[in-house]
């Protein structure tokens, strides 16, 4: 990071694959939670240097972690600091089922600025165009316009055209036209497809075992706030990821369908969301518990901070 500074750099970008590979008979989980402890532990250094810190998701072909934007997401919610974002490279994307444009689109809008910068190449590492992938107008516009929706986002080619370096990001309100919808509107649409529940009446359930109780905010908000006493913590950006069981690492304690599942966070509106998203692959038996954790304490129920994993 000094080196970083003393260049007169801004990003600093972590994204070799040998610097970032899992440990012999490490564990999925046990290497997310070194790497996203690793993280949290230099962002006051980083903070100081005013560095930003880049994660980048390597293709599988040339890593065995953070393979995809979604992964890389979830990391960088761990984490949760606005230092450690993600360096997206378009080439290193070629594993999603997508086109990267679109992969990049689609992260912007779910969280903008956590791009700190887009390489746009193709996977032999040259330029747009000078491969087999797709490199029509369209696509690099799209390349183009999502690079700029995060702060301080840079594109970067092996080749320079300074008419695109000076594009201008267009809000997504722009973009969408009446589609733009605020978190809010999405949650009281959701909350009309989801179950409910009382505070009251899940505690006898969640004493006897008789659901799984998650909390899908940030392990640092659960840390500062606490939660309902036995909730698992799966956040929000991890939580779809971890029920996928098309993916190599699906949760097991996940892949039960017809399993009854609590959601909480602070007040509702986070799991309000992700029950609707449990519902649509698959789950049939998911609530949402009223009003969260304000919900809880205002019941009169105790919350407390779970200890460190």
């Amino acid at each position: 990071m000094d080196l970083c500074r003393a260049l007169g750099g801004e990003i600093l970008v972590m994204g070799s694959p040998p610097a970032r590979a899992m440990l012999a008979g490490e564990t999925w989980e046990a290497a997310v939670k070194r790497t996203r402890d690793f993280f949290a532990g230099i962002m006051p250094e980083a903070e100081a240097r005013g560095v930003v810190v880049a994660f980048e998701p390597l293709a599988r072909h040339a890593s065995t972690f953070i393979n995809t934007a979604a992964e890389g997401l979830a990391l960088l919610r761990g984490v949760g600091h606005p230092r450690f974002r993600l360096n997206l490279d378009t080439g290193a994307l070629s594993d999603e089922k997508r086109p990267p444009a679109e992969t990049i689109c689609e992260l912007t809008a779910e969280a903008p600025g956590a791009i700190a910068h887009v390489q746009v190449n193709d996977p032999n590492r040259l330029g747009p165009g000078r491969a087999r992938s797709s490199s029509s107008p369209s696509a690099t516009r799209s390349r183009r316009r999502s690079t700029r929706a995060g702060s301080r986002s840079r594109p970067s080619t092996s080749r320079r055209h300074p008419r695109r370096l000076r594009a201008k990001a267009r809000p997504i309100s722009a973009r969408y036209g009446d589609m733009a919808k605020t978190f809010r509107q999405m949650v009281r649409e959701a909350r009309d497809q989801i179950k409910v529940i009382s505070p009251q009446e899940a505690k006898p359930m969640i004493d006897l075992g008789a659901a799984m109780l998650i909390d899908v905010r940030e392990a640092w908000e659960i840390a500062q706030h606490g939660t309902i006493p036995g909730a698992r913590n799966i956040t929000r950006g991890e939580l779809e990821i971890k029920a996928d069981t098309e993916l190599s690492r699906p949760d097991p304690a996940l892949v039960d369908r017809a399993q009854k599942i609590f959601l909480t966070c602070g007040a509702g509106g986070k799991p309000t969301l992700c029950a609707k998203a449990l519902g649509e692959m698959g789950f049939t038996d998911v609530w949402v518990i009223d009003g969260g954790c304000r919900g809880w304490r205002e019941a009169g129920y105790d919350v407390a901070v779970p200890p460190e994993p």
